[in-house]
């Protein structure tokens, strides 16, 4: 290590290019790395890909958009049968819908 440190201060001006060419060259190859990398993934034959191709087709919407599973609690003795119960429930996921266009409520 000693021999290191000492033929590094003996180089001190060839140390310090090297390290700004090392930065240069990684700036410079930075975004042709970041233009490299991809947000999709798919596995066409896959089962999953294949699966997630039906919901689309079948429901519309992206099956990577998660859904919301908004849970309603009804007091002791009521159902959704009873009178007006259906059309608050109506009224609350159209509120939810609102909110948050385009997402899919199970």
């Amino acid at each position: 290590m000693t021999t290191l440190t000492r033929w590094v201060l003996k180089h001190k001006r060839v140390v310090v290019a090297f390290w700004l060419i090392l930065a240069v060259v990684g700036f410079a190859s930075a975004q042709s790395a970041t233009n490299a990398l991809s947000q999709t993934f798919s596995l066409p034959g896959k089962e999953s890909y294949e699966v997630n191709l039906k919901i689309l087709h079948t429901y519309g919407t992206d099956p990577s958009n998660t859904p919301f599973v908004p849970v309603i609690t009804l007091p002791a003795g009521v159902t959704v049968r009873s009178p007006g119960v259906k059309s608050q429930i109506a009224r609350a996921f159209a509120r939810i819908g609102a909110y948050s266009p385009g997402s899919r409520m199970v």
